[in-house]
């Protein structure tokens, strides 16, 4: 168990709306997840004491912060949060929703087997999206590059056929995961 302070939570869901200019209404619009203006009221003043995965994502997501700004407070990040495994800084519980952190208490470090599975399901769905976002970026450039001359076109080929093979490589890792990521293939030059 993590012992988060519900209130503080609240408190950063409210200084993140205002930096970006939001309503409590406009952030619950945004946000969905059946969330209202009273609701989102009621979180900022530290009223409302269970907040769900689905809400802080939602949350998060529509504030464009990732879920851990929200939930630790990064402006003090040797401040320790309470676990089963005793008090971690919020640097360590960063590190362990990042992935790059072991459970093991012992020198060697030992994965646990769901640690090791988790990880590696991680690492594939950010090389397949990786992937994307570069074919993404280059079939922008191949847009803008009409009328220009083919060594600078040979050079874009050159990095579209890297970022293919290593988005096929990602795709047949997540197939042999047993991940199925729901998305087709896009067209980036079509």
């Amino acid at each position: 168990m993590i012992d988060f302070d519900v209130q503080s939570v609240g408190l950063r869901v409210q200084e993140f709306r205002k930096l970006n200019g939001l309503t409590a209404q406009a952030l619950a619009d945004t946000a969905g997840a059946g969330l209202t203006r009273a609701v989102i009221a009621n979180i900022e003043s530290g009223r409302r004491q269970d907040l769900s995965v689905a809400h802080i994502v939602a949350i998060a997501w529509a504030l464009r912060v990732t879920p851990l700004a929200l939930l630790f407070d990064t402006r003090e990040p040797s401040q320790t949060v309470k676990t089963s495994d005793g008090e971690k800084t919020i640097l360590e519980l960063m590190d362990w929703f990042r992935g790059t952190a072991t459970f093991a208490s012992e020198p060697q470090q030992v994965q646990s087997h769901a640690d090791q599975a988790a990880k590696e399901r991680l690492g594939s769905l950010e090389a397949y999206f990786e992937a994307r976002r570069h074919l993404r970026r280059l079939s922008a450039e191949f847009k803008s590059q009409a009328g220009r001359p083919a060594e600078e076109w040979a050079s874009l080929a050159q990095e579209r056929g890297f970022w293919e093979h290593m988005l096929s490589i990602a795709e047949s890792s997540l197939r042999n995961e047993g991940i199925n990521i729901g998305m087709e293939r896009p067209d980036f030059y079509g």
